[in-house]
């Protein structure tokens, strides 16, 4: 029975179509996406990058990865897929900087474990963020699949067009906020999530693309982003907020 629920699982992922839906998304990016200039992040990235008019102003091929709820795991991951497949002119990471805090978690189980099997640095990543037990309940196919079976079989059954380009804009019907102040404080960074990051800006470096970390505009006034601009100043890498 677990074989037949890998095997049908597995059958599942290989053909999702573009609806748009989290699995959708997730398995364009790990599997398909080829673009000249690749976007990377969470919501942020997601709703704040309209890839099809950047595509028309740049004359170049983009794809928005950007999902809610991904840090820089699941970011990682991501890039080093996307240039194995082909090696983008640029890539803008839309990076909160307190997500170094590693304080925010990634559902990486959910979002990652259906690829555990097919990617060395999935594997490696993985293996590092979740219990020790984990190499061992990811072996049964029914733990692999346990929350999303019902997701995966239901992204076959809606009628919804994809995302242009991966870009989700916002609803028209958004509440209006007001702007606030946040406390600045210094972030302790995870070492962990530290080096998903450094990972990212050597692969820049070694296969010559443009990479670019930005916090793009929110409703909240903070200054906690001095670290995220020394790691960038540090490696020379053009930091926009």
């Amino acid at each position: 029975m677990d074989a037949l629920i890998g095997w049908i699982g597995d059958t599942l992922v290989e053909n999702v179509p573009e609806t748009g839906t989290r699995i959708s998304q997730q398995y364009a990016a790990n599997k398909k996406v080829q673009a000249d200039v690749i976007i990377l992040g969470s919501s942020r990235a997601n709703h704040h990058y309209n890839a099809p008019m950047m595509r028309d102003m740049l004359s170049l091929s983009v794809y928005n990865t950007g999902i809610d709820g991904c840090g820089l795991h699941y970011n990682s991951c991501v890039l080093n897929n996307v240039i194995k497949r082909k090696v983008p002119k640029l890539v803008i990471f839309e990076l909160e900087p307190t997500l170094l805090s590693g304080r925010w978690k990634e559902r990486l189980k959910n979002d990652l474990g259906i690829y555990y099997y097919k990617d060395s640095y999935i594997h490696q990543t993985l293996n590092e963020i979740e219990d020790i037990t984990f190499p061992v309940k990811i072996r049964v196919n029914t733990y692999r699949y346990s929350n999303i079976f019902i997701s995966l079989f239901n992204t076959f059954q809606i009628n919804k067009k994809s995302s242009p380009l991966g870009y989700a804009p916002l609803e028209s019907n958004q509440k209006k906020f007001e702007l606030t102040y946040a406390k600045a404080e210094p972030i302790q960074i995870d070492s962990m999530v530290y080096q998903r990051l450094m990972d990212m800006i050597a692969w820049s470096k070694k296969y010559h693309f443009a990479l670019i970390v930005v916090e793009s505009p929110k409703m909240v006034i903070s200054n906690t982003n001095a670290e995220l601009k020394q790691i960038c100043e540090n490696n020379n890498i053009l930091y926009l907020d």
